[in-house]
């Protein structure tokens, strides 16, 4: 035995085995539930489900048998969600990601360029009583991540600059981004993001190789899926009572017609790039109706089915696609009864979970493509050559190409020809995803383990 070992008296072995079990449980307990903190450095409108199915994605790709809480910011201030979400004014430290004037972004870069955070400095110093709590979200955090879906910006480069300082895990994960204008003014502030990082993980084949070529090793960013692919729907009892209270869903059972799930939107480069001969706004949205109208309408009169449009995002104005799904279910021709419009508030898990139960999707939005995918629910992705990010992500590394649809100026007679060869092909594409995703889940099992020290 070794001398240093102090031996318990005699007649108390039971009592001290049992007692250090004891304590030893209690250890095990207390790791286990200790909470893994995250501090998302990013802007993230919780209103948007792709947005809410990236969060979500994030806390199953890093949890295993931790709570995973995710301190971020967003249009307004929430606190105590019960999905372990924090979400700060974006004012507090964002000056120009969402600022419209480009002189604005330029000034920026030339302070960063000078050493010179500005408001940034609130994560980490300063007294102001109102910016105690993301003071203290930035110091407690185990990781901190920037760059998240498309929202890499000048102001992520010295938030990871502020991490390595303060000796905090840092990275960026999920990230896919236009490139940057000024590219000499940049491209060193980037270059900075990318050596302070402890991970670089990218969605889309263009920022990655962008990232690439200014890092000083290439290795260190990586290509890989988004964490929305991570994120597990809602449990099937619950999508099940949901889908109970409608009698649109008894009845398409009842009649064993195909359910196609559809996500429309007037917002973002896949409205915006699209529909390109029409300059007349009114016009234009008139035209995307009408389009989407046909396609949908020739799936009910072809191959009786029931629509079903789902909340996306019910963001105000023109990020609210139950308003745009109104304006094509008034457009198409078909019977109103072959059609339904979902309207409440539905959670990104729960949307995942109605897609699973769906037969076919028909969608704009590239985070429900993404949510489809993941659920083996084949899909027909409408979107337009200069979305990089659905073609990225779903064509080229998810193998999709062909399932997308680019409406730079759409042909409706080949849109529905693809249509219609997709949706009949789909127990084809059932598993051909499916096996594609297999892989997925690979990548995203090693991510997690690198973003989280387990790993180089």
């Amino acid at each position: 035995m070794d001398e240093a070992f102090e031996a318990p008296p005699a007649g108390i072995g039971k009592s001290f085995k049992s007692t250090l079990s004891i304590f030893l449980l209690k250890h095990m307990i207390q790791r286990t539930d200790k909470p893994l903190r995250i501090l998302l450095a990013d802007y993230v409108p919780l209103n948007n489900k792709g947005e809410q199915a990236i969060i979500y994605g994030i806390q199953d790709m890093l949890g295993g048998s931790q709570n995973v809480e995710i301190s971020m910011f967003g249009p307004d201030y929430e606190n105590n969600r019960p999905d372990k979400l924090t979400v700060f004014p974006q004012e507090w430290i964002f000056a120009t990601r969402l600022s419209p004037n480009k002189y604005h972004r330029l000034f920026t870069a030339l302070q960063l360029r000078l050493g010179i955070f500005g408001r940034l400095n609130r994560l980490v110093q300063g007294g102001d009583p109102m910016f105690q709590e993301v003071r203290q979200a930035f110091d407690l955090a185990d990781i901190i991540l920037v760059g998240h879906d498309g929202f890499f910006c000048l102001e992520n480069a010295a938030i990871l600059n502020l991490a390595k300082r303060a000796a905090k895990r840092r990275g960026i994960l999920g990230s896919g981004f236009f490139l940057p204008a000024r590219r000499s003014l940049v491209d060193p502030i980037y270059r900075g993001a990318v050596t302070d990082s402890d991970f670089c993980y990218f969605r889309e084949k263009t920022a990655w190789n962008y990232m690439r070529a200014l890092a000083p090793s290439s290795d260190k960013p990586r290509l890989g899926p988004d964490p929305a692919f991570a994120m597990l729907p809602a449990p099937v009892s619950a999508v099940e009572a949901l889908l109970g209270k409608w009698a649109w869903y008894a009845n398409a059972v009842a009649q064993r017609r195909p359910i196609v799930v559809v996500t429309v939107c007037e917002k973002s480069v896949i409205y915006r790039c699209s529909f390109l001969s029409e300059t007349n706004p009114e016009r234009k949205r008139e035209a995307h109706a009408a389009f989407v109208a046909e396609l949908l309408d020739t799936l009910v009169a072809q191959r009786n089915a029931q629509i079903v449009f789902l909340p996306h995002s019910i963001e105000t104005g023109d990020g609210n696609d139950v308003a745009v799904a109104r304006t094509i279910a008034k457009a198409m021709r078909s019977n109103p009864d072959a059609r339904v419009i979902l309207d409440e508030d539905l959670s990104a898990r729960m949307l995942k979970g109605i897609i699973g139960k769906a037969d076919f999707c028909v969608g704009e939005r590239t985070h429900s493509l993404i949510g489809s995918f993941s659920v083996a629910t084949p899909f027909l992705g409408l979107t337009n050559t200069a979305d990089i990010r659905t073609h990225e992500i779903l064509g080229a590394m998810g193998r999709c190409e062909e399932q997308l649809y680019d409406m730079d100026n759409p042909v409706a007679q080949q849109a529905v020809k693809l249509l219609l060869g997709s949706f009949d092909r789909r127990a084809e594409l059932r598993q051909q995803i499916a096996r594609t995703f297999a892989e997925f889940e690979i990548q995203l099992k090693a991510m997690a383990r690198v973003v989280k020290g387990e790993e180089p």
